[in-house]
């Protein structure tokens, strides 16, 4: 497995996860340790078992939505051997995709989930018969605050379809969605940056209002490393009780006045009224050096815990394309868990699914027709699944950047 350089030094290659150099570090965090979406072990495998298998428009409008639903089943299913693996490794903490159920949401060809109700339950009841936690982060297309209405009702749809997938789990509180607050929209060409950010943020109030209760209940925001610090989210999540997840990463790239650490108690305070267990983001920036646009990409691994997580009380979600790996090498570092060191397959197939940018071109043995083959579409950096099919048209918070014109040859 050929590891990354992470923000504090490059890591060295092996075919298991490496014990640290300089020897077990020490740490009082206690929560758990988790990953996003996708485990690189399992779906590196054959059979291959991952949760984002998905189609094409196309493929639904010649066969039928019966072939979405199918690979959904699929999809639901690989989630009882994602959780009995993570048991086995001492992962207690994952993020399920957003891409379990292919335009689930879409406005004409989405669907109900009754379906996959059964298969739902029990993975929500094995999940909790385990102890572990589960939650979901919608793409960055799922924009409440976005002034155009047609993106605002696609994000309802979506966030709906999510809070109904962890309901008919019968998750409890703790399983949260997370979501940024989206681009920041001038309403005229004079406005300036703090005016466009009161607007948005009046807007989100707004809309927030309007959403079902079960939906409200599970909304979490997060700071992000486009447009929103923590200092700018604090007091909308405190006048609307919704809880803040501080990603340390992002808060190296968008700074708030403050340190982080200084964030903390009135975040935490947030999670405990509303009587869920917090949770931070954590990841190394895959440049240390460099524009904020090239720090934004995520290292294979994390070289370490932050200061701020001693002696805090939640869970920690590990953002990096290492995924399961990249969990493991922390918990060897700081010996939270005993990590064994054989795999079942070579790291070098798992680095290649983890930094793979459409995960369903790889070759699958499922008992549904394969999807044919996509164009290479732009890489989104903040989305941790592979398609953002529900939302293709809703414009995504971006870094202003320079035009250039091409040059007539």
């Amino acid at each position: 497995m050929a590891l990354l350089a992470s923000a504090f030094g490059a890591t060295e290659a092996a075919s298991s996860i490496p014990l640290p150099a300089g020897g077990v570090l020490k740490t009082t965090f206690k929560g758990k340790l988790g990953y996003a979406c996708l485990n690189t072990t399992l779906r590196a495998q054959k059979p291959s078992v991952f949760m984002s298998r998905g189609c094409t428009l196309n493929t639904i409008k010649t066969q039928g939505i019966q072939v979405a639903k199918d690979r959904a089943l699929l999809n639901v299913q690989d989630g009882i051997t994602m959780l009995d693996w993570n048991e086995r490794h001492g992962i207690r903490f994952m993020r399920l995709s957003s891409d379990m159920f292919p335009f689930g949401s879409h406005q004409e060809h989405g669907y109900p989930l009754e379906f996959a109700a059964a298969e739902l339950k029990r993975v929500g009841d094995h999940a909790k018969r385990l102890g572990h936690r589960l939650t979901f982060h919608p793409g960055q297309y799922t924009q409440l605050a976005s002034p155009k209405e047609d993106v605002v009702v696609r994000a309802i749809r979506d966030l709906k379809m999510h809070a109904e997938i962890l309901d008919l789990m019968g998750l409890d509180q703790d399983s949260v969605m997370v979501i940024h607050m989206g681009g920041v929209f001038e309403s005229s060409a004079h406005a300036d940056r703090a005016e466009a950010k009161a607007e948005t943020l009046a807007r989100f109030e707004r809309t927030f209002e309007t959403l079902p209760e079960y939906v409200q209940r599970r909304l979490v925001l997060e700071n992000d490393d486009v447009s929103w610090s923590i200092e700018d989210l604090i007091g909308t999540c405190e006048k609307l009780s919704i809880p803040l997840v501080l990603d340390h990463h992002h808060n190296s790239i968008v700074h708030s006045s403050l340190p982080l650490l200084s964030y903390v108690p009135r975040v935490d305070a947030i999670w405990a009224r509303r009587g869920i267990r917090p949770k931070q983001h954590l990841s190394d920036p895959a440049k240390p050096t460099g524009t904020p646009h090239q720090r934004r990409l995520h290292a294979y691994l994390v070289s370490r815990l932050p200061v701020e997580i001693d002696g805090w009380d939640g869970d920690l979600m590990v953002e990096a394309k290492g995924k399961e790996r990249a969990v493991l090498a922390l918990a060897r570092r700081y010996g939270l868990w005993d990590v064994g060191e054989e795999w079942e397959v070579s790291g070098a197939s798992s680095e290649a699914v983890a930094n793979s940018s459409d995960h369903d071109k790889l070759e699958v043995n499922v008992a549904v027709p394969t999807p044919p083959k996509r164009g290479k579409k732009r890489k989104v950096e903040e989305q941790e699944d592979s398609s953002v099919e529900n939302n293709t048209d809703a414009t995504p918070p971006r870094p202003a950047t320079r035009s250039t014109r091409r040059k007539k040859v």
